[in-house]
């Protein structure tokens, strides 16, 4: 029995929301996708944007963005083909069997400006497409928001996704829009587990800030093949049940297995930095008097020292007045409007007096701010044996969106039982191409009794690199092995933990820290 692999990559050069069929002149993809970056631990950590590489047949010049017959040109010219949307689907199907084709994305994203390469002795003109997952679009999309108090991490992803123009629904799934759909569909955004007293966004790049409040939690934010936004807490792998697929040694080219102590500690040290209201005061002044020609309207930035609670509106003669240059008041004849940020105020001056320049003099806003420095620390040492006789390892770890000592014990504890001990780590190459796995799937792997114990691993997947071409589609995987990822489910299927609306009431179950 042989596989049949199709696929389709299409581009929208337009814009539209119409996609281009350019399947016919695929020649090679490859890319990889991965949970969190190289070196971070799987405890939370920076993610990645996920990355492929096409290869096209450009035998017309269709993909030059230099040659002005060429029929994209309009939309490639000086550099139009930057983040123009793009996807790839894959389909594997065994021949002889009655087996409908079902297409899975390998990638859902933006290219980047396409590299064509002229015909060659050896070969023929090609263009080089890079594709990165969507992410890529909010990587440097800086945004400011309001001061959101005590909304969970999950509530405040949601937000700043929907505040960067993607739609709940259909970018990302909360639980309750999730559930909404008909059928219901598996929310993308898990649900939060801890209240973050105080969130916001002062001119501030989305990814990176979405990356560090997920890892303040434990968990991960990445976009998945299907260009969904994901938020994966840290109890979506306890929540994969069953294995999705089953692998043994005639379904690999290679295998090989290893323990990474990189992230090994004894003691793990969680500093925090509580939310503290502080009295009424002056958040901002101006260093000069501020000028405002008549008839003019002026926008001045003030940036605070720190995020407020609240601003106080301007009230005349206390925060500020309006006069000429010799000192006739006119305040009168000018409006000031304030768009409040956390950290941020834009304020809105016009001067509606027929000809005199307005002088604005001991210009300033008060307020009650926060204050979010570091100020305490959870500490937590493991008792493990492991430990008896050996040199300890201590990691401290801080960050702005730990903001409670009830999520900051869980980091800690959460931290060292995953990695009070080595973890196994297991890595599959030229394994047959499975378009639909995905990252945080499950995977129980036959290996041979003789040399482990259980000979039957179940583990996570982190990353998949793939390759796709005329000769086949292949992928290499790396996987964490399940034993230390939780405490207290060492198998697959075990379910020790109590789960609502899952769980009898009187049955064996353990909180989740």
């Amino acid at each position: 029995m042989s596989r049949l692999i199709e696929w389709y990559f299409k581009a929208d050069w337009n814009r539209d929301g119409n996609f281009d069929d350019e399947s016919d002149n695929l020649i090679s993809a490859s890319g990889q996708m991965r949970l969190m970056a190289p070196g971070e631990a799987l405890t939370g950590g920076r993610g990645v944007i996920d990355e492929a590489q096409v290869v096209l047949r450009n035998t017309d010049q269709r993909y030059n963005p230099d040659y002005a017959a060429g029929p994209l040109y309009a939309y490639l010219q000086n550099g139009g083909g930057y983040q123009i949307p793009a996807y790839l689907s894959v389909s594997v199907t065994n021949t002889g069997m009655s087996e409908a084709a079902t297409y899975h994305r390998l990638i859902t994203g933006v290219i980047t400006i396409p590299k064509d390469q002229p015909a060659s002795v050896n070969s023929g003109s090609v263009a080089q497409f890079t594709i990165r997952s969507r992410d890529e679009l909010i990587r440097e999309d800086k945004r400011s928001t309001a001061l959101r108090q005590n909304y969970t991490e999950a509530e405040n992803i949601a937000y700043v996704l929907t505040q960067a123009g993607f739609v709940d629904g259909t970018d990302f799934f909360t639980p309750a829009v999730a559930a909404a759909q008909t059928p219901p569909v598996t929310p993308t955004i898990d649900a939060g587990l801890h209240t973050i007293p105080a969130f916001y966004l002062d001119d501030e790049a989305v990814l990176p800030e979405l990356w560090d409040l997920a890892a303040s939690c434990g968990g991960w934010f990445y976009c998945d093949p299907d260009g969904l936004f994901n938020y994966a807490s840290a109890t979506r792998w306890l929540n994969e049940d069953t294995p999705a697929y089953f692998l043994d040694p005639g379904k690999w080219g290679g295998y090989s297995k290893s323990y990474n102590d990189g992230n090994l500690v004894k003691t793990v040290v969680v500093e925090l930095s509580p939310m503290n209201e502080l009295t009424e005061a002056v958040l901002w002044e101006s260093d000069e008097i501020v000028t405002v020609a008549a008839g003019v309207t002026k926008t001045i930035t003030a940036k605070l020292r720190q995020p407020a609670t609240s601003i106080y509106g301007m009230v005349s003669a206390v925060d500020w007045r309006a006069v000429t240059s010799g000192g006739v008041d006119i305040t009168g004849n000018v409006t000031i409007s304030l768009t409040k940020y956390a950290q941020r105020v834009e304020m809105t001056v016009h001067n509606n007096h027929g000809w005199r320049t307005a002088f604005l003099v001991r210009l300033q806003l008060r307020g009650v701010g926060l204050d979010g420095r570091p100020g305490q620390q959870v500490e937590v040492t493991s008792t493990d044996s492991f430990w008896t006789d050996r040199t300890p390892r201590k990691l401290t770890t801080s960050g702005f969106y730990i903001q409670t000592y009830a999520q900051a014990k869980f980091l800690a504890d959460f931290y060292i039982d995953r990695h009070e001990q080595p973890t196994m780590y297991h890595s599959i190459t030229g394994l047959p191409g499975r378009p639909a796995m995905r990252l945080g799937h499950q995977v129980a792997i036959s290996l041979d009794a003789g040399v482990i114990t259980p000979s039957t691993r179940y583990a996570h997947v982190y990353e998949i690199r793939w390759r796709l071409s005329r000769q086949g589609f292949s992928q290499d995987v790396e996987l964490v092995d399940r034993e230390r990822l939780y405490a207290y489910a060492t198998a697959s299927p075990v379910k020790p933990y109590f789960r609502l609306g899952a769980t009898a009431l009187g049955t064996a179950g353990r909180y989740f820290y």
